[in-house]
């Protein structure tokens, strides 16, 4: 009777079995890893044996080539001794509250690399090492979505200056001036002066000599002034614009309005008219069926798709 339930037992759950051993290996692995680094070393030389030593250990392939990667940036100098100490200093952190080399240092270290080839200075990758400083301590325990969103957010920012980027849209701005913040346990990153693009394949809304300030985790822009013209309706750009103040865009979506915006059309009205105005991406190209941007007058009730270019 207990030969026979034996046997039952292991036939059933061989399957079981098997992914139980798997299972095991991979605990086996990090629960190693933790004991070998409870901190990297801080030298520059025995800190990327220790980093190595971390990402390789599991084999997993991803982690092995972003590795001979960074290794290669950093023995080719194109990762210097000011960019290392901060590494340092982020990794340990990390390691300290058990982030694994996958997905957490290996979107890390993507995002290092991004960096380096877009260009960034020393004073940009210290500021942007410094949000990450401190957004790790500050999450929940165990939670580490914040940080995998700034990582996200990163990446795309360092290769494209995007904000927000999917696979139907993409907001991003034209500028490499730019200040990164930590305030109230939020990162921002503040523009001085830029253009501001909303795109898709078949159109592109533009926000020009706007400035603002953008909370990547709450994925909200928050300007301080823009014009905006109606270039893609047909209108002459120097001749039919509005421009505003304070606005807000939530970049997850592909339209925004500004509620008090001054509207200017020097053929039809003499002073500048005080409305609103929307603006969305649209699918279509031609400017003759182009109902945006839209301004509402709060004067006379006039909108712009009522007015049609003189030709």
């Amino acid at each position: 009777m207990a030969g026979h339930l034996i046997s039952t037992r292991v036939n059933l759950n061989e399957p079981m079995r098997k992914l139980f051993i798997v299972i095991v290996c991979l605990l086996s692995v990090a629960f190693v890893n933790a004991q070998q680094f409870a901190q990297f070393d801080t030298e520059h030389g025995k800190f990327m044996k220790d980093l190595e030593q971390y990402m390789t250990t599991g084999k997993m392939e991803a982690n092995v080539k972003l590795m001979d990667q960074f290794s290669k940036m950093v023995k080719d100098g194109k990762i210097n001794s000011a960019w290392l100490d901060k590494i340092v200093v982020t990794t340990n952190i990390m390691i300290g509250k058990s982030m694994s080399p996958y997905p957490y240092f290996n979107n890390y270290l993507t995002t290092i690399i991004n960096a380096v080839n877009s260009g960034k200075t020393d004073a940009q990758f210290a500021e942007w090492s410094d949000i990450i400083d401190n957004i790790i301590p500050n999450q929940k325990k165990g939670d580490n979505s914040d940080f995998s969103r700034f990582m996200e957010f990163s990446k795309d920012f360092f290769l494209d200056k995007a904000l927000n980027t999917t696979p139907a849209k993409t907001w991003k701005v034209e500028t490499d001036s730019y200040k990164f913040n930590y305030e109230d346990n939020k990162p921002s990153v503040t523009f001085p002066t830029t253009t501001l693009l909303g795109c898709i394949k078949t159109d592109t809304l533009t926000i020009k000599q706007t400035a603002g300030t953008y909370y990547p985790l709450e994925t909200k822009w928050m300007g301080k002034s823009g014009r905006v013209d109606w270039s893609r309706a047909g209108f002459d750009p120097n001749k039919v614009f509005c421009t505003f103040k304070d606005y807000t865009i939530n970049t997850s979506n592909f339209n925004y309005t500004v509620d008090t915006v001054y509207f200017s059309y020097p053929e039809y009205f003499k002073q500048p008219l005080q409305g609103k105005m929307q603006d969305k991406m649209v699918s279509s190209t031609d400017s003759n069926s182009m109902t945006y941007p839209r301004f509402e007058s709060y004067a006379v009730g006039m909108t712009m798709k009522d007015i049609a270019p003189k030709t």
